[in-house]
């Protein structure tokens, strides 16, 4: 049985925050115009809980760029992540530019 979202034991991948230096990329990764996607990856987060992220990941494979996670407890996540962690944009119908539009 050769699925790519297992190991050589047969034992689910998890992507964890950290991952070596020298991992390969597999199908769950893709080169974009020099950036790095992750599709329906398996990611642990910093704080312990687990989801499946899509979307741009650097060097180490961690969530940094605009990209969505759904954790396991049902909590989805959509914007940018930088290094791993969640950061939310403020273009998301809250404008907190100061500017308002008179009418």
């Amino acid at each position: 049985n050769s699925n790519p979202c297992h190991d050589h034991d047969g034992r689910h991948k998890k992507t964890e925050g950290q991952q070596p230096d020298q991992q390969p990329l597999s199908q769950q990764f893709q080169v974009k115009q020099g950036k790095i996607y992750a599709i329906q990856t398996p990611y642990t987060d910093k704080k312990g809980r687990f989801g499946v992220y899509n979307g741009q990941v650097n060097d180490s494979l961690v969530p940094h760029g605009i990209g969505t996670m759904e954790y396991d407890n049902g909590t989805v996540k959509v914007g940018e992540w930088k290094n791993g962690r969640y950061r939310r944009k403020n273009n998301d119908g809250d404008d907190r530019s100061g500017a308002r539009s008179r009418s």
